[in-house]
């Protein structure tokens, strides 16, 4: 099975509920049994979708989605200082 946009959407929106897992100044980020049961979650929202997955590549899809929004809004913000119109970018 394919990651369309609708089952990344959903699953984005899970993660940010879970928010033991991002927000590093809330006070269940040190909870390993929240995070835990959160990953948890996440795998058996996928495998409800018919992937098969373990944490460990939730954890590096995680990862993959932060790097691909790091780089996209690094570029903007470059493109901003710039002063680049919309179409250089």
């Amino acid at each position: 099975m394919e990651w369309t946009k609708e089952l990344l959407t959903e699953f984005i929106d899970l993660y940010r509920e879970k928010s033991c897992l991002w927000i590093i100044k809330d006070s269940s980020y040190v909870n390993k049994n929240m995070k835990r049961e959160a990953y948890d979650d996440l795998v058996n929202f996928l495998k409800n979708k018919n992937f098969t997955v373990t944490v460990a590549e939730v954890k590096k899809k995680i990862q993959n989605l932060r790097n691909a929004f790091s780089k996209e809004r690094k570029k903007i913000e470059d493109s901003l200082r710039s002063g680049s119109g919309t179409e250089d970018v």
